[in-house]
């Protein structure tokens, strides 16, 4: 996975091939933002909330349409909380990578600033971790794994983006993400994020 997300982060550094002759019409930037658990009481009793940071690139394919590449990551999810009924902590910390194309709907306003509507889906890995868990009615630590796993997901959402300087932009973004697998829970969480980016 570590590949495929490499590989997501490099694609938006090189798939802007004719910048110079499309002034205006492409925009990276960097989002980072809190990911809370939302959803499930399965995922939401045991899982903690965490810092993410994501990447993006998009192209403006028209006055108010863009559709883009986005790269993310979940430092890491704690696992903490309820199992069974039963309270417990453990020292792992689930990390959760996304790789997502996305479509922007957006409208510019007097003054430049400019509320848009986002929709991606794609990608979504969580690597296996290994560590320990203690009960609370238990003070002797035991032994404890999450697998590996691959996700099917979508994001949906909205912000809002204003210029600050000529070619950069600030922002708010509000996103669901919400994470599929067969035989699993959904993994569903809300991630709000500042945008910061740069338009060419």
């Amino acid at each position: 996975m570590r590949k495929a997300f490499i590989a997501g982060a490099v694609m938006l550094g090189v798939a802007m091939p004719s910048l110079a002759a499309e002034t205006g019409k492409w925009t990276v930037g960097l989002h980072p933002g809190y990911a809370a658990i939302i959803g499930s009481e399965l995922t939401k009793d045991f899982m903690k909330n965490s810092f993410a940071l994501q990447a993006s690139a998009e192209y403006q394919f028209h006055k108010m349409l863009s559709a883009g590449l986005e790269a993310g990551y979940i430092l890491g999810h704690k696992m903490e909380g309820k199992n069974r009924g039963y309270g417990f902590t453990s020292d792992i910390k689930l990390p959760v990578c996304q790789i997502t194309p996305f479509i922007r709907a957006s409208k510019a306003l007097e003054g430049g600033i400019t509320p848009y509507a986002v929709f991606g889906m794609g990608y979504y890995h969580n690597p296996r971790k290994e560590g320990t868990m203690t009960y609370a009615y238990d003070a002797q630590p035991g032994p404890l794994a999450v697998e590996k796993a691959d996700w099917f997901g979508f994001n949906l959402g909205g912000g809002v983006q204003m210029p600050v300087m000529e070619k950069f932009l600030v922002g708010l973004d509000f996103r669901f993400h919400n994470l599929t697998k067969r035989h699993d829970a959904p993994i569903q969480y809300f991630l709000p994020s500042l945008r910061l980016s740069c338009r060419f």
